[in-house]
């Protein structure tokens, strides 16, 4: 099931299911209209969603499988994610492209499932992630 929640009105509305089940995949939006999903569920699918014709699409899958995997946009055409799964790979999406490429490898393995880490873009270059599995290990990349 994919959900839209609404601030103003304090309600959720149903939008059309994601192509397939989801566990430990992760979710970014591109700042115009479009969101990326990783399935998770050890699989290497990889979608996206558009809001103005209210579809989901398969894009080109991940390099490996993902479970508990991160994702962030960095505002300019580049999907950075974590593939999780207890494995340090970190890879960049390029939506111009449409291909997927090998980034630096993450300090430490990313456990896999509800053990993940997270990640987020600061908006001035730089990335900022939390290995998870009960660490407080905290990283910064730059690319």
């Amino acid at each position: 099931a994919f959900w839209k929640y609404n601030i103003a009105t304090n309600s959720w509305t149903q939008l059309p299911n994601v192509p397939g089940t989801v566990n430990g995949g992760a979710m970014a939006y591109d700042g115009s209209g479009n969101f990326y999903a990783l399935q998770g569920n050890d699989v290497n699918a990889f979608w996206k969603y558009n809001i103005a014709t209210n579809s989901w699409t398969q894009l080109p899958n991940v390099p490996g499988t993902v479970n508990g995997g991160a994702m962030a946009y960095d505002g300019s055409g580049n999907f950075y994610a974590l593939q999780g799964n207890g494995t340090t790979a970190f890879w960049k999406y390029n939506v111009n492209t449409n291909i997927w490429y090998t980034g630096a490898a993450a300090p430490a393995p990313i456990p896999g499932t509800v053990n993940g880490g997270a990640m987020a873009y600061d908006g001035s270059g730089n990335f900022y992630a939390l290995q998870g599995n009960g660490t407080s290990a905290f990283w910064k990349y730059t690319p």
